[in-house]
């Protein structure tokens, strides 16, 4: 996950608390979506970013789970 979006969401973390945020992810690869789990979950596990460091514990969704699914209209 690049610093400008790590930094968005501890914005939004900052703004509206941790409680008030879900990342869903729809990364192409599974190593991509894991990195990106772990880092809105437990930090930059690169320590580079804005999230070096920084537990936001978010809850996360991959775009195929089913929940995530069905409230996705058909047409899009």
């Amino acid at each position: 996950m690049d610093p400008s979006n790590q930094k968005q969401i501890k914005e939004f973390a900052e703004t509206y608390g941790n409680d008030n945020l879900v990342v869903v992810l729809g990364a192409g690869d599974i190593e991509g979506a894991e990195i990106t789990a772990e880092t809105v979950t437990e930090g930059d596990p690169a320590f580079a970013g804005p999230l070096a460091g920084v537990s936001l514990r978010l809850p996360k969704f991959n775009i195929l789970e089913p929940e995530v699914k069905k409230a996705i209209p058909a047409e899009s």
